[in-house]
């Protein structure tokens, strides 16, 4: 059995745009959940660039994507051989860079952790036989990285409403948590 589990509220798989944004609007709104994104790339976000028309995001709701916008243009203009057209819709651009710096800044040290998921296994992970594995217990988590994380154990169901998993990471750190599905 390998040491004591550090605990978190929330784990969040994936650390691309919903995964991000679910972190920053739970550190907002809920500031006493411990939320840990777990991103298998350098950075948070990777190497992206997410556009929207602002009318796609309710006004009540920009508070969220407002601090990550990088580019913003009042309106643009479509150009064909025999016609134009100038659309008055605010568009805006969300860059990865951007996002990872403004994550990182808003949430607490240690929340996030850069790590490659190498397989998810069902129950708690306290039977493992690696004593150097650091196991971090979540009472829920969030799978924003569904093609990574469904992929991995094919050989396996998914988990049931209120089953235990846990994913490996490849720095040795273990995650467990409560999946729980919303019937």
């Amino acid at each position: 059995m390998g040491p004591d589990p550090e605990t978190c509220d929330i784990a969040i798989l994936g650390g691309g745009l919903s995964g991000c944004l679910i972190a920053l609007a739970l550190a907002e709104k809920r500031p006493d959940l411990d939320v840990r994104i777990v991103e298998q790339g350098e950075r948070l976000g990777g190497n992206h660039f997410w556009s929207f028309f602002e009318a796609d995001i309710e006004p009540k709701h920009r508070w969220l994507v407002e601090p990550l916008i990088c580019h913003r243009w009042d309106g643009y203009d479509v150009h064909f051989p025999k016609h134009s057209r100038h659309f008055a819709m605010p568009y805006r651009t969300i860059e990865s860079a951007r996002l990872d710096e403004v994550v990182r800044a808003r949430l607490p040290k240690g929340r996030i952790q850069l790590a490659s998921v190498l397989e998810i296994l069902p129950g708690t992970g306290r039977g493992t036989n690696d004593a150097s594995a650091t196991l971090v217990e979540g009472s829920g988590k969030v799978d924003a990285a569904p093609s990574v994380t469904s992929s991995l154990r094919s050989d396996l169901p998914p988990p049931r409403s209120g089953e235990d998993f846990c994913v490996r990471l490849s720095n040795e750190t273990m995650l467990t948590a409560r999946h729980v599905i919303d019937a």
